[in-house]
């Protein structure tokens, strides 16, 4: 199979939501540093940096991932890699869902959204329906939402890897999921806090 490459789907409220804050909080970080002078940097800079990480780690740092090799779904506190040997199926009931012999893995930045959206006259709900098993699909599935958009980034090119062969490559060695922890933001996210405290202190 061509190598292809690696393709990423971030939700665009995150971004736009991070940027947000970090303009307020830089503001913010400023005007108290004029206002309080160097006393600003212990008072309120930790809580501000604190506030921005906090933002980009739950809004702007998750995504999933895809390339030749498999599905990388990097959440909150943990990176799930899935290998295309190791997937069987794909869920989008309450947010884009990795499912493989062993277990099923949710991704944080796809999201679905509530029923509401199938009440709705979306210009893509009849061609969804008329393609599903049954009538029956979910609105999460729908291509410009949050889950649908990652759905069909994976199935995409899960559709490519089996289409060309190139899954036989992943079996039956190379099919097993592998978990990390995402210890060094840990880390500054706990070095943010204990200077925000200490400050207080």
């Amino acid at each position: 199979m061509p190598s292809r490459e690696p393709a990423s789907f971030r939700p665009g409220f995150g971004r736009g939501l991070t940027r947000v804050i970090a303009v307020i909080a830089t503001v913010t970080a400023v005007i108290s540093l004029f206002s309080s002078g160097l006393e600003a940097v212990v008072l309120v800079w930790p809580w501000m940096g604190l506030l921005v990480g906090s933002c980009w780690m739950v809004f702007w740092h998750p995504q999933v991932r895809v390339d030749d090799h498999g599905v990388t779904l990097v959440n909150v506190w943990h990176r799930i890699d899935v290998p295309w040997g190791a997937l069987i199926g794909i869920e989008t009931k309450w947010a884009l869902t990795l499912v493989t012999r062993q277990r099923r893995y949710r991704a944080w930045a796809a999201p679905a959204p509530g029923r509401s959206v199938m009440r709705s006259e979306h210009p893509n709900t009849h061609r969804l329906r008329d393609a599903a098993i049954g009538g029956e699909i979910r609105p999460g599935d729908l291509p410009d939402v949050d889950s649908g958009a990652a759905a069909n980034l994976v199935r995409e090119r899960w559709t490519t890897v089996r289409e060309s062969g190139a899954l036989d490559d992943f079996l039956p060695v190379n099919d097993s999921v592998t978990w990390s922890i995402h210890w060094r933001l840990i880390a500054a996210g706990a070095v943010l806090i204990a200077l925000a405290v200490a400050g207080l202190a």
